[in-house]
């Protein structure tokens, strides 16, 4: 998963990313294909069932949109490792990771849908889109301040909102009993403030205990989002409970697959490879079902990742030491002691994510109502809890900004970003798919096997059978009578049978080669473009 979108744009100060014989068989393209594809089918032939169990626990919301265009079915793959390439999958081109990796037809397939991704640029336009991905720990509170600083951009509409929440309930009835009442104030508050930005209608919500994540767009871009799916892993207590985990959206952007998820980590300094695992348990545990089948495939197989939340990492450095560069808004050096960012450089965790550069001071910990960091007894050292990271290719950031918002001990995090999504065009894609599908036929009618009969190698070959019998009985019958006569000393039965033996071939094939004179057989086995001669 090294692709990740790189520039900077305008906006809140420079943004940068900061992670950033026979015939050769194994030179037929269908071939490699095949052995290729089979190592897929097995690479994901571990599925995970758990998540089931769970994903059904929790409420899950969706818009009923109106007709989408037609497109096919979104890419899916079975793949839980974290890193594997997020651009390998496309909503224009379905894999089926379950097909029989053996069986011809799933092979063309795969092959005409590879062929293709090479070549969408002939068949796609790029259209450009803002999205904002938004997070905040809300610390268990309702709300009590408006949300318009938080989710406004002064110089830019934003096409698609998505607005992730943590610790939103810490009530034991939603850790034990899966109750979701407390997300309907923050729901009702994000809408009455995307109200006054546009019209906005939501696209999908999930809620697991305190995480909740949103989606909205704008109307005329929702009528092109389809597809939509979410899921859900608690890896809490018990490495089950959803009082730690993430909740994912995953959904199709006209022709581009995006997904979104939200996460809270594990807390405390020194739990660093617990939230490690944390991630990679989310990862692995969060599965999409196919729409037209029951592949399931991961956050990973999308075009387009966003991840964002309350992923907990601290700074490595005393609390003095964290306040005073605060006071100097040195961020640049409290950044090189960012826990985060050495997991994702060591690739223990987030490997090929990338990140905006921070030029904000640390979101956690404050108390709640006020601007001071922590002054209670426990005084907790500031950190950058509160991330947005991202994933995939034509993605560029463009404000990464934290908002002053007093209610929670945590301070909402925003990035938003311009990415270019894929929209098909319906003749050029059939066009090129003919071209595709006449260039299979052409390659597979040069690697099939044929054979030609004619008279030259066989009646040759026969003939030189025939005349060195004939040769041995007639121009050597002196050493052949000699012979005959000393084993007939000898064996005088057997001889008489060699003998009647030898004549009776000689003169089958003198018959065969007069016979052959007038007569075409000659055996020639061909595969592609070698030919071997096969004379008998």
């Amino acid at each position: 998963m090294a692709e990740g979108g790189v520039g900077a744009g305008a906006g809140s100060g420079s943004v940068r990313p900061l992670v950033g014989s026979m015939p050769n068989l194994h030179a037929n393209p269908l071939v490699h294909l095949a052995r290729s594809h089979h190592h897929h089918a097995t690479h994901h032939m571990h599925a995970t069932h758990h998540m089931h169990a769970t994903h059904h626990m929790h409420a899950t919301h969706h818009m009923h949109h109106g007709p989408a265009p037609p497109a096919s079915p979104s890419s899916a793959s079975h793949s839980s490792t974290p890193g594997s390439s997020a651009a390998s999958s496309s909503s224009l081109y379905s894999e089926d990771a379950t097909a029989d990796p053996v069986h011809v037809t799933s092979v063309k397939e795969a092959w005409i849908r590879s062929q293709l991704r090479e070549r969408e640029g002939e068949f796609c336009e790029k259209k450009n889109i803002t999205v904002m991905c938004a997070t905040w720990n809300v610390n268990g509170r309702r709300p009590a301040e408006s949300l318009l600083p938080w989710l406004s951009s002064d110089d830019l509409r934003i096409d698609i909102y998505c607005i992730a929440f943590q610790e939103l309930d810490l009530t034991p009835e939603a850790l034990l009993l899966g109750d979701t009442s407390r997300s309907l104030p923050w729901e009702s508050s994000i809408e009455a403030t995307l109200r006054q930005l546009g019209p906005y209608r939501k696209v999908s919500s999930r809620q697991l205990v305190g995480m909740l994540l949103c989606v909205f767009a704008l109307e005329h871009h929702a009528l092109h989002i389809s597809d939509v799916r979410s899921g859900a892993a608690g890896v809490g207590v018990l490495g089950l409970m959803g009082n730690k985990g993430g909740v994912a959206i995953r959904m199709q952007v006209y022709d581009s697959t995006m997904c979104v998820v939200n996460t809270h980590l594990s807390a405390h300094l020194d739990n660093i490879a617990r939230r490690n695992q944390d991630y990679k348990e989310v990862c692995r545990r969060i599965l999409f079902e196919h729409p037209s089948s029951d592949q399931l495939y991961s956050v990973f197989d999308h075009d387009h990742l966003f991840w964002c939340g309350d992923l907990n990492y601290r700074l490595n450095l005393t609390d003095f030491e964290v306040r005073n560069k605060i006071r100097q808004e040195d961020w640049a050096t409290l950044f090189e002691f960012d826990q985060l960012q050495q997991q994702m450089k060591s690739g223990a965790a987030f490997d090929g994510f990338s990140e905006a550069a921070i030029e904000f001071a640390p979101t956690y910990k404050y108390d709640p109502g006020t601007a001071c960091y922590d002054t209670s007894e426990k005084h907790r050292t500031p950190a950058w809890c509160d991330r947005v990271l991202w994933q995939g290719p034509n993605i560029v950031p463009l404000h990464y900004e934290r908002r002053e918002l007093l209610t929670s001990d945590h301070r909402p995090v925003s990035c938003t970003f311009a990415v270019q999504t894929k929209v098909t065009i319906p003749k050029r894609k059939a066009d090129v798919y003919q071209s595709i599908v006449k260039e299979l036929d052409k390659m597979e009618n040069e690697t099939l096997p044929d054979a030609t009969l004619s008279h030259n190698s066989v009646r040759a070959r026969l003939a030189s059978y025939g005349s060195c019998l004939l040769w041995v009985f007639f121009e050597k019958r002196g050493v052949f009578v000699a012979l005959m006569a000393a084993y007939y000393l000898l064996h005088p039965a057997l001889a008489y049978l060699y003998t009647s033996v030898f004549c009776f071939f000689g003169l089958v094939f003198l018959w065969a080669y007069v016979l052959l004179a007038s007569r075409s057989l000659d055996v020639h086995c061909s595969l592609g473009p070698r030919v071997l001669a096969c004379t008998y």
